[in-house]
């Protein structure tokens, strides 16, 4: 069990997400903390460039607003070692990978998809990371067998792909309000967003 946050402008308005945003990111992580005591980390996007820390906190240090955070609280188990960080960054930072669960199949991928690949270590999530890179992203999600929610964010193509598993079984929460993109692995992360609304949507109900 980890947790997922994260947020997003999607109308282009660069650099909008602030030191309010931030300091939502950290309660939101703060609150699902039980899902992965074990390591947290986080990410700032803006553009094409990634600013990575440890705590929201970090991310003030760049002196500068984003056009995208990120959060994780992460649950050490496939591999115990830091190889297995997240979010997990692509060799050259375009790549953003955030992974909750467990891939079943993640040693018969390596062997047959990524022979020629160098891994750092032993976690299914550079797995994913590294199959993304060869196969693409719903290639990739075709080939997992396991349970999971994942949010990867392909800065080359300025995407954010974000996919469960089958059935459903790690949670995961999506809102789309007012421009803005909001997920997370609780309901109760979501919330602590100051300009998320939540409200009942009564048709969908």
């Amino acid at each position: 069990m980890c947790g997922i946050v994260g947020k997003f402008d999607l109308e282009n308005q660069a650099g909008c997400l602030g030191i309010e945003s931030i300091t939502d990111l950290g309660k939101a992580m703060d609150v699902q903390v039980h899902r992965g005591p074990d390591d947290c980390g986080v990410c700032g996007i803006f553009g094409d460039r990634v600013f990575e820390g440890i705590k929201a906190e970090d991310l003030c240090k760049a002196g500068r607003t984003f056009d995208g955070l990120v959060g994780f609280n992460r649950l050490s188990i496939r591999d115990l070692s830091s190889s297995g960080h997240q979010p997990m960054l692509s060799d050259d930072k375009k790549i953003i990978l955030l992974f909750n669960g467990e891939i079943y199949n993640d040693i018969q991928l390596r062997e047959t998809y990524l022979q020629d690949v160098s891994f750092r270590g032993h976690s299914d999530t550079e797995t994913i990371l590294r199959l993304y890179e060869k196969q693409g992203f719903e290639p990739m999600v075709k080939l997992l067998n396991g349970m999971f929610s994942i949010a990867l964010i392909d800065l080359r193509l300025r995407k954010l792909f974000i996919a469960r598993d089958r059935f459903g079984i790690k949670p995961f929460y999506i809102s789309y309000q007012n421009g803005s993109v909001f997920f997370a692995s609780e309901i109760k992360s979501l919330i602590q967003f100051r300009d998320f609304k939540s409200e009942l949507d009564e048709d969908s109900f």
